[in-house]
C-alpha cells in the first residue's frame, strides 16, 4: 500500500478521538483522489456526524445551494438510485452528453476550478446516511481503476471509524451518568484499572483521609501495613476472578473504633468495543469503601418523593426508618397522632408495605 494512503488511513482513526483532525483528514483523502476539496454531508441531519466544506469550496458550496443543487443531475440520478452504497463517480451516474453541456459542469463548477466528483456513499449506523463527494480538478479527467480502489480503501475505514466514534460518544455519555451517580455517593468510590493506577475518585472517597485511607501516586494507601496488604489481596484477587462474589468484600483497620469496609466488582467492557482506544479503562475494578464511624446517610428524602410520596410524607415514612414512633413523630412534626397513622395509612398503600417493620426495611434499600 502506498505510503500516503497509509498515512491518510492513520489520519481517519486518530480523528476518533481527535476530532479537530477531520479537516485535515477530509482534505488529504482529496489529494488522493485527485480532488480540490471535500464535501461530507448527512441526508439528514445528525448531530454526531456534522457537515463538512473544505476551506476552498465554502464559497462554491454557497452557490450550489444557492443555485444548482436542484439543477444538479447528479442529485437527481442518485435519487432515483435510492441512496446506494459504495463508490461512485459523475461518469457512473451521468450520461456523457449531460456531462459534456450542462452547465453545472461548463460553468459552475470550472469557475472554482473542479468540474466533476468521486463520491464515496457510508452508512456507519442504521438511520445514519453520509455522502463524502471528493470535487476532482479540472485536468483530473475520468476516474482511474487505481483511484477507484484507493477510494474504496478509504471508505471502508472511514465507515469503521465513524461506528467507533459512534461508540466511544456513547461510552463517553455513560461514564458521564455513571460519574455523576458516583459523586452523589455518600461512601468512597474508586475506579481502579488493570495496572492497579486509580483513575477516579469521588469526594466522599478524598475524605476517607481523616480515616487513615488516602490516594497516592494514583494508588489506594492506607496507615496501617496490614490493612494495606489486606487491600492489595482483595483488589488483586478481584482482577484476576479468583474470588467469588461473596468474598469480594473485606474489612480494614483504620483509625476510627470500627474498620473500614472495603467491596470491590470487576468489570470488563463488550469485546466490540476497541481496547486501543479505551487503553486502561477497557478492563477495571469499582471498589467502595464504607467508614461506618460516620455518621448514617442522610434520609432518602428525594427516592421517597419519586416513588410517589409527598415532601410530608417522604419526611415521616424516613423518622419510621429510624425508628421513631408515631407518639414522638406527632411531637416532632407537632401534629396529632391520628394525623400521623393517617399519613402511614397513605404511605404504607404508596409503597405496597404493610408495616412499620417493612417500611425500614425498604427504606434501608433505598439509602
Amino acid at each position: 500500500m502506498d505510503d500516503s494512503v497509509s498515512k491518510c488511513i492513520e489520519s481517519i482513526y486518530a480523528s476518533i478521538l481527535h476530532p479537530d483532525l477531520l479537516p485535515e483528514c477530509y482534505d488529504n483523502i482529496a489529494n488522493l483522489l485527485g480532488g480540490v476539496g471535500t464535501v461530507l454531508f448527512p441526508v439528514e441531519n445528525n448531530a454526531l456526524f456534522a457537515p463538512y466544506v473544505s476551506g476552498n469550496l465554502v464559497a462554491s458550496n454557497v452557490e450550489y445551494r444557492e443555485k444548482w443543487w436542484w439543477r444538479d443531475p447528479g442529485v437527481e440520478a442518485a435519487r432515483r438510485m435510492e441512496m446506494p452504497l459504495g463508490i461512485y463517480a459523475t461518469e457512473d451516474i451521468v450520461d456523457a452528453e449531460t456531462m459534456r453541456t450542462h452547465p453545472l459542469y461548463t460553468d459552475f463548477s470550472p469557475r472554482y476550478g473542479f468540474r466533476y466528483f468521486l463520491s464515496m456513499t457510508i452508512a456507519p449506523l442504521p438511520g445514519v446516511y453520509l455522502i463524502l463527494s471528493v470535487q476532482r480538478k479540472l485536468d483530473a479527467g475520468l476516474v482511474s481503476d487505481e483511484e477507484r480502489r484507493t477510494a474504496a480503501i478509504l471508505r471502508d475505514h472511514l465507515v469503521r471509524s465513524m461506528f467507533l466514534r459512534y461508540q466511544v460518544e456513547h461510552l463517553n455519555q455513560m461514564a458521564t451518568a455513571i460519574f455523576d451517580k458516583l459523586q452523589q455517593s455518600a461512601n468512597g468510590m474508586a475506579l481502579i484499572n488493570a495496572d492497579g493506577h486509580v483513575v477516579y475518585t469521588n469526594e466522599a472517597m478524598k475524605r476517607l483521609e481523616a480515616s487513615g485511607l488516602r490516594v497516592t501516586e494514583r494508588r489506594i494507601a492506607l496507615d496501617m501495613p496490614a490493612s494495606q496488604k489486606v487491600l492489595d489481596t482483595l483488589l488483586a484477587a478481584c482482577r484476576s476472578n479468583e474470588t467469588s462474589p461473596r468474598q469480594r468484600v473485606a474489612t480494614l483497620a483504620a483509625r476510627g473504633a470500627l474498620p473500614l469496609i472495603a467491596r470491590c466488582s470487576a468489570f470488563s467492557l463488550p469485546a466490540p468495543v476497541e481496547k486501543s482506544l479505551l487503553n486502561d479503562l477497557r478492563d477495571f475494578v469499582i471498589l467502595t469503601v464504607v467508614d461506618p464511624n460516620i455518621d448514617a446517610e442522610a434520609p432518602p428524602l428525594e427516592e421517597l418523593q419519586a416513588l410517589g410520596l409527598t415532601a410530608r410524607q417522604a419526611l415521616l415514612a424516613s423518622l419510621v426508618g429510624t425508628g421513631s414512633k408515631p407518639r414522638d413523630i406527632a411531637e416532632r412534626l407537632d401534629i396529632s397522632k391520628e394525623t400521623v397513622r393517617t399519613h402511614l395509612k397513605a404511605i404504607f398503600e404508596k409503597l405496597g408495605v404493610e408495616s412499620q417493620n417493612q417500611l425500614s426495611v425498604l427504606l434501608s434499600k433505598l439509602r
